[in-house]
């Protein structure tokens, strides 16, 4: 896609511009994006050592800078809950509580908060297509397109592997992929909801 587009000149004033192939996803200063690689960097060497909480703690850091970052952020961050999750070290009692919380948050209009709230949570139900959901949901009415794509995908697969999907969730996910131009992905999605719902 054509991300990055003139909005990103502003940095070129900077001698040591590494940008040649860590094309700039997102409009945001280079210090910061370079904070939140940081984080990521740390992270997947915790995760590396199974150190699952100390990673996800860091990824979810280096998400405060970077939101939208799925590719060093969020993507890494799910495989770690899933590889947390699989080596039984996560007791997954808070989600629903968390699911409560993040919903008070978006009725007091505090979206980013009820995000990264249920995202600590999913990390313990990774594979809870709900929490997924709704995480795609959040971060479709934050703009965080990539983000909600990525969770679009993941809340499709895991309802699928626990057979718990519904013809209601595939219509949401399909309304978010087709916003995001990711047209085959929604009508396979619709397609899906209409074999749920005869």
């Amino acid at each position: 896609g054509a991300a990055g587009g003139p909005g990103v000149a502003k940095e070129a004033g900077n001698g040591s511009n590494d940008a040649g192939q860590a094309k700039p996803d997102f409009e945001l200063p280079e210090e910061i994006v370079k904070m939140a690689r940081s984080y990521f960097a740390r992270a997947d060497e915790a995760s590396r050592r199974t150190n699952y909480d100390y990673a996800i703690a860091l990824y979810m850091d280096g998400l405060k800078f970077t939101p939208d970052d799925v590719e060093n952020g969020h993507r890494p961050l799910y495989e770690t809950a899933l590889r947390q999750k699989a080596a039984g070290k996560k007791k997954s009692g808070a989600s629903a509580f968390a699911r409560i919380k993040a919903n008070v948050l978006q009725m007091a209009g505090k979206k980013r908060e009820a995000f990264f709230d249920l995202e600590r949570a999913m990390t313990a139900t990774p594979d809870n297509h709900l929490d997924l959901a709704a995480l795609a949901q959040i971060a479709q009415s934050l703009d965080w397109g990539k983000t909600a794509v990525f969770f679009a995908q993941r809340a499709m697969e895991a309802g699928q592997r626990s057979g718990k999907l519904t013809g209601t969730l595939c219509v949401q996910m399909a309304d978010i992929l087709e916003a995001r131009g990711l047209y085959k992905e929604a009508m396979a999605a619709l397609q899906e909801a209409e074999r749920l719902d005869k």
